[in-house]
């Protein structure tokens, strides 16, 4: 008999909406492509979907390989099972990859850090050596077109599945709160798919119906070939329908292929808004999380361009970096609200991702970083079930420059702000968010939940909003659907 191979991506499920496990996919493509292994191994359906440890255990039958794809969401989850399978089956050879791979674990054979196909392969076939990223990524076999998710497809017709691509890997920037700029294994320079590949999976995306996308590149529109892979799904949209939106991250400097790259997705009826990423406009605090090679003036004439051009924008601001004090960050907020031409803000509670410059205690040291362990709770994705495995989140409360109780303040300014640019009508809310910001501090989550608005998490703006709305409106969940949750962060 062939050995098992059983591979493990829990992603976030948003309603009947799931992404396809995009990772995962990429380690079976590659590895099948070998014939060794295809005559060594059986790969089993991927288990996708987020669940309770006894429930997942239950698919497993005689597992010779089990690999995770680790990340935030699922990473307490993936630990959980990881563990009961090694028990159940002590041979199993577990393997652990993704963004969220951390200290070693007793439970776990196999730690992969950055780039996981040939890694992953070389497990398989008991090699042990260093395993070179691929230099020409089109030898990574895509996991749609090489059908490796047509089963799942097939198996769940009552899913919507969402589907992640990539054009490119590789940033050339280090953003200390990011895992791509520090320990991510990746390489500094871009390494592209050749527009074979890219209209392949557009076509199967477009026949196979898939409504959604996420082109998990880092600075999509940096080069002019972002501007043909624009137009590539463009016309697959034309012929197909599908996709409906396409969502991306744009890149920070190219200005002229970025805005061209936006141009033909918005045109099309594809795009999301344009991120304007500031993240803070204070000088310091842009050299500490070294990104003070994007300038603010720079973005400033971006809002005026995509203004004329009829193509939203929206701009984001994190709270909590370092070298930030309560008053650069409000007159920062302030700036950007008079010059955003009608277009959205979002301000972030500064997440610890780990493998980031910005989880090192060492740097945390250096600028005073006080952080606290917060309940994960995914905002706009389904309630997680009482059953089902706590995951976890380290937001930063206050640095050097920022006490813990200026933090408060300025997280509570920060919702109001974002709820007047969402309602538009004077409400007095002051001390229900400076009530929950101090709970937050204390280890609470920030995200809410009410029935009555969906089984889904808000954020505390969109949740107050809705309160306020709730008097107004007749189907106050179909409201919060179709005036909140569409129109916000591209979800």
């Amino acid at each position: 008999m062939k050995r098992r191979v059983y591979l493990n991506e829990y992603n976030v499920p948003m309603g009947n909406a799931i992404y396809l496990p995009y990772a995962s996919g990429l380690l079976q493509a590659y590895a099948q492509n070998n014939p060794e292994v295809r005559g060594m191994y059986e790969f089993m359906p991927i288990l996708f979907q987020r669940d309770t440890v006894e429930n997942i255990i239950a698919q497993y039958d005689s597992p010779a390989v089990a690999g995770f794809s680790v990340s935030i969401w699922n990473y307490e989850l993936s630990c959980a099972v990881a563990r009961e399978v090694k028990r159940l089956w002590p041979e199993c050879i577990i393997v652990f990859g993704g963004p969220s791979v951390g200290e070693d674990l007793s439970f776990v054979d196999h730690m992969v850090r950055g780039e996981g196909e040939k890694a992953f392969l070389n497990i398989l076939l008991g090699v042990d050596d260093v395993a070179e990223p691929e230099k020409d990524i089109d030898n990574y076999p895509s996991p749609y077109v090489s059908g490796v998710f047509d089963g799942i497809m097939a198996d769940n017709p009552h899913l919507e599945f969402q589907a992640i691509i990539e054009t490119t890997r590789g940033c050339p920037y280090s953003c200390v709160f990011c895992f791509w700029g520090h320990q991510g294994g990746l390489y500094k320079k871009f390494r592209r798919h050749g527009f074979m590949y890219i209209c392949a999976e557009a076509g199967w995306i477009g026949v196979h119906k898939i409504k959604y996308i996420f082109v998990s590149d880092s600075n999509f529109g940096v080069m002019k070939e972002d501007i043909e892979t624009a137009k590539i799904y463009a016309d697959v949209n034309e012929s197909y329908g599908y996709p409906e939106k396409v969502r991306v991250c744009y890149g920070k400097t190219a200005q002229d292929s970025i805005f061209e790259t936006a141009k033909v997705l918005s045109e099309a009826g594809l795009a999301k808004a344009v991120t304007l990423s500031s993240q803070s406009y204070h000088e310091p605090t842009l050299k500490a999380i070294h990104r003070d090679n994007i300038k603010k003036e720079i973005i400033e004439s971006m809002y005026e361009r995509y203004h004329k051009a009829g193509i939203p924008t929206y701009s984001e601001f994190i709270l909590g970096l370092p070298e930030e004090n309560s008053s650069s960050f409000s007159s920062g907020i302030n700036r950007a609200l008079e010059r955003m031409k009608g277009n959205k803000l979002f301000i972030y509670q500064c997440t610890v991702l780990p493998n980031t410059r910005l989880a090192d205690p060492e740097y945390q040291r250096r600028y005073g970083i006080k952080t606290v362990r917060v309940p994960l709770k995914e905002v706009h994705a389904s309630v997680r079930a009482d059953n089902m495995v706590v995951e976890y989140e380290d937001i930063v409360i206050g640095t050097d420059a920022m006490s813990v109780g200026e933090y408060v303040q300025c997280l509570a300014w920060a919702w109001q702000v974002q709820f007047r640019l969402l309602a538009k009508f004077p409400v007095l809310l002051g001390k229900s968010y400076v009530a929950l910001a101090r709970e937050v501090v204390k280890g609470k989550s920030r995200c809410q939940h009410d029935p009555k608005f969906g089984d889904i998490y808000w954020e505390p703006e969109e949740f107050f909003y809705l309160q306020a709305m709730e008097h107004k409106v007749g189907d106050i969940k179909q409201f919060a659907i179709e005036k909140v949750l569409y129109g916000r962060k591209g979800k």
